[in-house]
């Protein structure tokens, strides 16, 4: 088992790093991969009316080089995988609503 999946890819950027290093250690097989790929390009965990969302990071170096960029991914990763990515981010509003994470401080 590979558990380099496990933790948090992008420690650079710092402001939810443990936030993701929580959720990659719950998740499994490919929805563990794609959360993974989603980090490695940038991705940030928000808060944002009450809900969890995937923000990518349009900036060179950090993310995406430009909106065009991020739009062909999302196209070819976001997409698709709709459903899982918003099972997963519903599951994580849920375990932050039960108060079951302790450092709840998503931008």
């Amino acid at each position: 088992m590979d558990n380099s999946l496990n933790f948090d890819p992008r420690p650079d950027l710092a402001d939810d790093s443990w936030i993701w290093d929580w959720l990659l250690k719950r998740l499994t097989g490919e929805d563990q991969g794609l959360f993974h790929a989603f980090r490695c390009a940038g991705f940030r965990l928000k808060q944002r009316d009450g809900r969890i969302v995937l923000e990518p990071t349009i900036l060179p170096v950090l993310g995406f080089a430009t909106q065009e960029e991020y739009q062909a991914f999302k196209e070819r990763w976001m997409i698709p995988n709709r459903e899982i990515i918003l099972s997963t981010l519903q599951k994580v509003e849920l375990t932050i609503k039960n108060d079951q994470i302790s450092k709840m401080s998503i931008g």
